[in-house]
């Protein structure tokens, strides 16, 4: 189907009811009850400017893998990895080192270098797709990762559009044109797929294509929408091809302030509020810590809190002791059903803080290995094949399984090896 440009939401709606009205009964019809296409876009819209005006300032730790290749090769080449921190303050974007409180809105570029790096991904390209002036349309209903999902497309032109493309010393503003999908139950964005289109010329770009992941995460006592995963691809005039794959994690409130407190404190009280201590994880410290609660993830959903308890460390001589009983905290940060080539789960965990008595500490640790348990077979393997194997195990606090054979459930107890690392490294 076929739907003329119409700016603006509203708009786009009664396009979709009139492509399908053509004769008076039809019309009637369309008149008395808007097709579900267009009620839907409606909740979708709704819902992701409802996120968009609850969004907190919150920070990221971006984890960027960067690979190029040019038309006459097959393989993406890595050429590195890097960390950033990026936090999304009063509607803007701001960029530091890890570890570092001084955050600018200098583009990455500025912080790590030569290679390619983007902004947008947190909030400012769903400001532009879900603002007054796009077009959008009806695609149609797809599956994604195991689920039903609805697929719209849509355009905005450069005059309404905020993504800048820069590279070296050239820099221009472009459209978009492209694609979301919301999950076809919760109407929850789940992605984003921007295409840039009417690029200046004095840009040499051939191609630019970002697609985004969202899912729900706990900053602070809410979850929020925020991106999990990220690619972009730049295909410049030359045929060379240069890809970032981002994931994001250790998301939290930005604020700075060195003490969090926890809870409400009720109205016209003085509550007492509880404290903690920032501290800095030192690295290379060996963890196991175990699940204080079983994990079923046929029942699952991204965003569910989850909890492991530290009962055996490690260490070299002199690095400062964290206790057996310490609490690691994170949430299910990947949950896809496939069926194919046998039914299966990937289920991916993330892990951001550690706590024991007054003290809490970020968490930066690389899974080093985990219980075996039937059908379970931790990753990277043929399930993160988007993915290095360098770079999935670059990934500071994310345990990922794959698991089949119909046995869908982490156990109580479950143990995974830790060691911690330094984030800027």
């Amino acid at each position: 189907m076929v739907i003329r440009r119409f700016f603006g939401i509203a708009a786009a709606s009664w396009a979709l009811a009139a492509a399908a009205c053509f004769m008076p009964a039809d019309c009637a019809a369309q008149n008395a009850s808007p097709p579900r296409e267009v009620l839907a876009l409606t909740e979708i819209r709704r819902n992701v400017q409802s996120e968009l005006a609850q969004l907190p300032d919150y920070t990221c730790l971006a984890t960027i893998e960067r690979s190029t290749r040019n038309d006459a090769a097959h393989v993406q080449k890595q050429v590195d990895t890097v960390r950033v921190e990026v936090a999304h303050v009063g509607n803007k974007e701001l960029f530091s080192l890890p570890g570092s409180n001084r955050f600018e809105e200098r583009l990455p570029s500025g912080i790590v270098g030569s290679g390619l790096t983007s902004t947008g991904e947190f909030a400012l390209h769903l400001r532009a797709v879900f603002g007054r002036f796009a077009a959008i349309a009806w695609h149609g209903e797809e599956e994604m990762d195991g689920r039903r999902a609805l697929r719209y497309d849509f355009d905005v032109p450069p005059l309404l559009n905020s993504w800048t493309i820069r590279v070296g010393d050239a820099s221009g503003e472009v459209g978009a044109r492209g694609s979301f999908w919301a999950d076809a139950q919760s109407l929850q964005l789940v992605r984003l797929e921007i295409h840039a289109n009417r690029v200046p010329t004095n840009l040499p770009v051939r191609e630019m294509v970002s697609r985004i992941d969202y899912g729900k995460v706990r900053i602070g006592s809410s979850d929020v929408l925020l991106p999990q995963t990220a690619q972009l691809s730049l295909t410049d005039v030359n045929g060379w091809q240069h890809q970032n794959t981002v994931e994001f994690s250790h998301c939290r409130q930005y604020s700075a302030e060195s003490v969090i407190t926890y809870g409400e404190p009720v109205p016209g009280t003085e509550a007492p509020v509880r404290r903690s201590t920032e501290i800095a994880i030192p690295a290379g410290l060996g963890l196991r810590a175990e699940l204080v609660t079983e994990i079923d993830l046929a029942k699952a959903k991204v965003g569910d809190l989850i909890t492991a308890r530290v009962s055996g460390v490690t260490g070299k001589p002199g690095l400062p002791v964290v206790p057996n009983g310490a609490v690691l905290k994170g949430r299910i940060r990947r949950l896809e059903k496939a069926a194919l080539p046998v039914e299966h789960i990937l289920a991916g965990l993330e892990f951001s803080e550690l706590e024991f008595g007054d003290k809490r500490g970020e968490f930066f640790g690389l899974l080093k290995s985990v219980d075996r348990l039937p059908g379970l077979e931790p990753l990277p393997g043929p399930a993160t094949a988007r993915r290095s194997a360098t770079a999935a195990r670059a990934l500071l606090g994310i345990a990922t399984f794959q698991m089949t054979g119909g046995r869908w459930k982490l156990p109580r107890g479950f143990g995974m090896l830790w060691q911690t690392e330094d984030p800027r490294r």
